[in-house]
């Protein structure tokens, strides 16, 4: 963000499922499913969300995932904020697009 150049910076935080989230989410949610085949497709769509170490939780909401991004999300602004302390190059964007706000502007966790 640089008032001095006449830029303004918008920035996405905001988070969208892979399609094969999506699609596991919707077969656990809506098929019947053989409980070895409901294990698979945990597996699958926690693989495809791309988090080292997360290989059976499926997020079954757009909740879940904006809460699961959100943790990411905070730890980046977290830590520009701290960079900004001592840096005065460092420089939060003039506006953020982001899921799973609460209350007073809160972003939300889980």
């Amino acid at each position: 963000a640089s008032k001095a150049n006449n830029r303004f910076l918008l920035v996405s935080m905001a988070s969208s499922g892979p399609k094969e989230q999506v699609e596991a989410a919707a077969k656990l949610t809506f098929l019947p499913l053989f409980p070895h085949s409901r294990a698979a497709l945990e597996q699958q769509c926690a693989a495809s969300v791309g988090i080292p170490g997360m290989t059976s939780w499926c997020p079954m909401h757009l909740l879940d995932l904006s809460q699961l991004a959100n943790y990411y999300n905070q730890r980046v602004l977290d830590a520009i904020y701290l960079e900004g302390a001592t840096n005065p190059a460092a420089d939060f964007p003039n506006a953020i697009y982001i899921d799973a706000i609460d209350v007073g502007g809160r972003i939300r966790t889980g």
